[in-house]
C-alpha cells in the first residue's frame, strides 16, 4: 500500500481525539452500555467467526513457506515437513475450534461429541488441503516468502502485544460489572491479572479481525479484486467485528478502538519492512 504522511496525520489524530473523548467522565461506559444487545444475531455471528482471518493468515503463511522451501537439501525437507505438519495442523484445528468454542459460549464442558467430531474432520480437511497445495503448487510460492513472514509475524506480534496489555491493564469487561461505579477508564492500569473477565483492554477479537487487511499484499496476484474494494471489505469486516464485541457486552468502545489500531499500524510497519524493502532493493 502506498501511504503518505497525510494518512498518518489523519488516522493518528482521529485516534487521539477519540481516545481523549472516551476518557471524559463515563462516556465510554455510557455509550457502550447503550448499544448492548446480548441477543443480537448479527453480533453473535461475528463473535463466532470474527477471528478467522488471523488463523487463516498463519495457515497461509506456513503453506507459502513450506511450498517455497529448498527441496534439494534432504535434511531440510524432512525438518520443514515436520514443522509444516505441526503448525498447519495446529492452526487448522484452532481455525475450526474457535468458532465452535464461541458457539458454546466458551463453556468447554458444553461442547458436544458431535461438535468435537466435526472439529476434527474440518481441521483435517483444511490441513490436508494446505499441504496438498504446498506440494503441488510450491514452486510458485518461492517469491512469496516475505509475504508469508509478514503474515506470521503480524499475527504473532499483535497477539503477544494485545495479551501483554490485557494482563497489565486488568480492565473489567462490560458484562462483568453491575453499574458505573465499577467502571474503569481505559487509561487506568490495575494489573497484572490472570482473570479473563479482567482482560477487556484491548480487544483481541478485534485485533484478529483486522488481520484481514493484510491480505492486500496479494492484490497484484489476485487481479479480479480491485484494491479499493478489498480495503473496503476488510474495513467493513473489522468494524462489524469490533461493534459486535461491544454489542455483546464483552468490550467497551475504547477496547475495540485500540485493538483495531494495534493491528492496522503493526501491519503498516511490517509491510514497509518486508514488502517495501524488496521493492526498493530492486
Amino acid at each position: 500500500m502506498e501511504i503518505g504522511k497525510k494518512f498518518y496525520i489523519v488516522t493518528i489524530s482521529v485516534f487521539v481525539i477519540l481516545m481523549a473523548f472516551l476518557a471524559i467522565g463515563d462516556l465510554d461506559y455510557t455509550i457502550s452500555s447503550a448499544i448492548i444487545n446480548e441477543d443480537s444475531l448479527w453480533a453473535r455471528f461475528f463473535d463466532i467467526i470474527g477471528e478467522f482471518p488471523a488463523m487463516l493468515a498463519i495457515i497461509v503463511g506456513v503453506t507459502l513457506l513450506y511450498g517455497g522451501r529448498r527441496r534439494d537439501v534432504t535434511w531440510w525437507n524432512v525438518v520443514s515437513t515436520i514443522l509444516a505438519v505441526i503448525f498447519i495442523g495446529l492452526f487448522s484445528y484452532m481455525a475450526v475450534f474457535n468458532p465452535i468454542r464461541y458457539i458454546f459460549h466458551e463453556d468447554m464442558d458444553a461442547i458436544t461429541s458431535f461438535a468435537k467430531v466435526v472439529n476434527i474432520i474440518l481441521s483435517l480437511a483444511i490441513a490436508v488441503a494446505a499441504l496438498y497445495i504446498a506440494h503441488t503448487k510450491g514452486e510458485k510460492f518461492i517469491e512469496f516468502k516475505k509475504h508469508a513472514w509478514l503474515l506470521i509475524v503480524l499475527v504473532i506480534g499483535e497477539m503477544v502485544l494485545v495479551n501483554v496489555v490485557k494482563i497489565l491493564w486488568a480492565r473489567p469487561r462490560m458484562r462483568s460489572i453491575t453499574d458505573v461505579s465499577e467502571f474503569k477508564h481505559w487509561y487506568e492500569i490495575a494489573g497484572p491479572t490472570g482473570d479473563n473477565e479482567l482482560k477487556s483492554f484491548p480487544s483481541g477479537h478485534t485485533a484478529n479481525a483486522w488481520i484481514g487487511l493484510a491480505y492486500i499484499i496479494f492484490s497484484q496476484q489476485i487481479k479480479m479484486i480491485k484494491v479499493n474494494h478489498f480495503i473496503i471489505g476488510a474495513v467493513i469486516w473489522g468494524t462489524l467485528v469490533a461493534l459486535s464485541r461491544v454489542v455483546l457486552g464483552a468490550h467497551f468502545l475504547s477496547d475495540v478502538l485500540v485493538g483495531s489500531y494495534i493491528t492496522i499500524f503493526l501491519f503498516i510497519l511490517l509491510e514497509r519492512i518486508f514488502i517495501k524493502h524488496k521493492v526498493h532493493k530492486n
